[in-house]
């Protein structure tokens, strides 16, 4: 019920893309957003991720997407999600709001410098910050044309530190290249299934500076450890079945007997059931002297 003139200032802000996300991939993160925007949270209340973004259900319009699990990219319902969390987390950090549980990816994700990530799990894990200010806060929250924004409004006081977020990275780890037989797919033919992304060892601080600039402090926010995403590679092992072709059969045609011409009475021809030396032809059928010539 609390109206614009209760958050003139903006606080923080900050964007993620999504724009090479699959289509259920982009459902998921824009009903994730969705459900934060207008949330305000009042002086000394605690905000749970989980709670107010509820349970990512069918019924609801979540969709399965990419999620890392053990080490590995595969499916779950409300994929996605995680990059909402993260982008709010950001948020929380330049705000200077007090965050009560965060958990980081075992894997990096690549939408967020690392150790800059908050994950969440239904049910498992939650991401809850609290408003350590005296006067509420609200968010605003998007997500289109491939852009997560979220931003904090409230009132700013004289006595806000500025705070900046610094990502740094201490031990790059590297991936392997795993390969998998498919006895279904043709020999000689490979597929990747899952490209690579490099882990890390890395560390987040909070640096709070004066109008000039200086440095006043800087505070170890988190040391995390994401382990390398593995290139898996589907290599082809089916042979190929070579079909011989089946001759087919050829047959002798069946000679038609010749019948040897019956010889008229008077012209001379030998009688059907004798032998000619012209081949079966009457005799004197090449003489000049042949009744019907020589043709």
């Amino acid at each position: 019920n609390l109206s614009q003139e209760a958050f003139p200032d903006l606080l923080a802000s900050y964007s993620t893309s999504y724009a090479t996300s699959s289509a259920n991939r982009c459902t998921n993160v824009e009903l994730a957003t969705k459900s934060i925007n207008g949330y305000v949270i009042m002086p000394g209340e605690t905000f749970s991720y989980n709670d107010t973004v509820g349970q990512r259900t069918v019924a609801r319009g979540y969709k399965e997407a990419g999620v890392y699990l053990n080490g590995e990219v595969t499916t779950g319902l409300g994929g996605g999600i995680c990059q909402v969390s993260s982008t709010l987390y950001n948020v929380v950090l330049m705000a200077d709001l007090e965050v009560t549980n965060r958990v980081a990816h075992g894997m990096y994700v690549e939408y967020v410098k690392p150790s800059l990530d908050a994950t969440v799990v239904d049910g498992a894990i939650d991401f809850k910050f609290k408003n350590n200010r005296s006067t509420p806060v609200k968010l605003e929250a998007s997500a289109k044309d491939g852009v997560v924004s979220i931003t904090l409004y409230g009132i700013k006081s004289a006595s806000d530190p500025i705070i900046e977020i610094e990502s740094n990275i201490l031990e790059t780890l590297e991936y392997k290249t795993v390969t998998e037989n498919d006895p279904t797919m043709e020999k000689g033919k490979t597929e990747v299934i899952q490209s690579p992304v490099l882990g890390y060892v890395s560390e987040a601080y909070r640096i709070e500076k004066d109008a000039s600039g200086n440095v006043i402090s800087k505070k170890l926010i988190s040391k995390d450890k994401y382990i390398a995403t593995n290139e898996i590679i589907k290599v082809g092992t089916k042979e190929e079945t070579v079909v011989t072709p089946t001759p087919t059969p050829t047959s002798t045609p069946t000679p038609v007997p010749t019948k040897k011409p019956t010889s008229p009475e008077g012209y001379g021809w030998e009688s059907e059931d004798e032998e000619n030396e012209n081949g079966g032809l009457p005799s004197g059928w090449d003489s000049p002297e042949s009744p019907y010539g020589n043709n």
